[in-house]
């Protein structure tokens, strides 16, 4: 998808805004994904799976197109609060004596 973001059609011309709805709702659609998703749902994936897999903050800050890294941060912040309140289904099934070790 971020290749259809910058990437020249073949007609050589750029994607319209709404032509990249059209073709990520479609995509949405036809996988039975979140109904919700939008397209700036895939750029803050992105930038939590970059956070996640230690790309530099700086590095993201500059493929994000912030101006502040202050900005940047808040994908940090959103790691940290999930790791607090999301509970492995690892430890679920250790918790209800499902999977033995």
């Amino acid at each position: 998808m971020l290749c259809v973001l910058s990437c020249p059609r073949q007609t050589g011309g750029k994607y319209s805004t709404a032509s990249i709805r059209s073709i990520f709702r479609k995509a949405v659609d036809d996988t039975n994904s979140n109904p919700w998703a939008t397209v700036h749902t895939l750029r803050h994936s992105f930038a939590t799976h970059c956070i996640e897999n230690n790309i530099n903050i700086r590095h993201l800050q500059n493929m994000l197109g912030h101006n502040s890294p202050k900005t940047t941060e808040i994908y940090t912040k959103t790691i940290e609060i999930n790791n607090k309140t999301i509970i492995s289904p690892l430890d679920t099934l250790l918790k209800n004596n499902i999977l033995h070790t």
